[in-house]
């Protein structure tokens, strides 16, 4: 994925669409089609129990459903597991 973002972005660069005036840049968390169960231990041992008061964390758990997605959580709301999104965008050029 980064390699064709960096094939864009050459692209834009030679064709000279970047101006670097009017930037901006956005994080966004989409939630994940997977559950708080499907989170389990990367080293197989069972973690069986109730998944609100055990630790858990993205370097010794995986979802065994969708394994890209992360447990991550913004502000005051609860974990779940989700992907990052991240957008640059140049006004000057609307690209």
């Amino acid at each position: 994925m980064i390699e064709f973002f960096n094939d864009v972005l050459a692209l834009a660069q030679k064709k000279n669409w970047l101006s670097g005036e009017h930037l901006s840049v956005d994080g966004s968390l989409i939630r994940a089609c997977a559950g708080h169960k499907s989170f389990v231990r990367n080293d197989g041992n069972d973690d069986s129990g109730d998944f609100r008061v055990q630790q858990r964390s993205n370097e010794t758990h995986q979802s065994k459903t969708d394994p890209d997605a992360k447990l991550n959580r913004k502000g005051k709301t609860g974990s779940e597991l989700r992907y990052m999104g991240h957008r640059l965008s140049d006004y000057g050029h609307g690209l």
